[in-house]
């Protein structure tokens, strides 16, 4: 449960700070920060859309499909994973899978787009008019990504369901000192990678324009 309430904790961490980072765009007159302005709230927007259509496409009740227009899915779903409800009546599949594709609903349209579109706007913006606020939110979208990405692998594994129905397929992950060191590790390796990748393509976007 703790795990849970981290992890939904600090995913709404990193979508608040992306809603500030939006508002302070929208501030600016340049035309560049308005159009990175426009495709992030695009970004966000669409991954709530995302959100609401594949809650409903899976079974759940209308009024779970429209918070996830406003962004209280992961909140739903982490809340009932984590006290065990059972899935609503006509839910095609466990509270548990419905809690993971909406994590990974929100790294592919929302955190991972966040970071490259942030990290354009670090890029262009003179070190003297840098915000704290642009820092934390950069760094917010990858520690959600990287923690997202690194533990899917150790909770489907570590899963109570799918130890008794696939014992075969599942359970491999031995000890609990020896799984948090392996998630430790990656942790650490894809975060790094995640930024690598990101100033990567925020470079080549910025740089483009001059070779055309």
């Amino acid at each position: 449960m703790m795990k849970t309430f981290f992890k939904t904790l600090l995913s709404y961490a990193d979508f608040t700070t992306d809603i500030m980072v939006l508002v302070d765009l929208l501030k600016k007159t340049d035309k560049v920060a308005r159009a990175l302005a426009v495709a992030q709230g695009g970004s966000i927007g669409f991954s709530l859309l995302c959100q609401c259509v594949i809650s409903l496409a899976m079974g759940q009740p209308l009024w779970v499909g429209a918070g996830g227009l406003v962004g209280l899915k992961p909140a739903i779903e982490g809340w009932r994973d984590a006290v065990g409800s059972k899935p609503f009546k006509n839910q095609k599949v466990n509270n548990e899978f419905m809690l993971l594709v909406t994590r990974i609903t929100e790294i592919t349209f929302e955190a991972i787009p966040q970071s490259i579109i942030q990290t354009i706007v670090l890029l262009l913006t003179p070190a003297s008019e840098r915000s704290t606020l642009q820092y934390i939110s950069l760094f917010s979208s990858f520690v959600t990504t990287a923690i997202t990405v690194a533990s899917a692998d150790k909770e489907v594994d570590t899963s109570n369901f799918r130890r008794k129905d696939e014992p075969r397929l599942f359970g491999y992950i031995a000890g609990k000192k020896l799984a948090t060191k392996q998630l430790y590790a990656s942790v650490t390796f894809f975060a790094s990678y995640a930024v690598a990748k990101t100033f990567s393509f925020a470079i080549l976007f910025i740089c483009a324009p001059s070779k055309i």
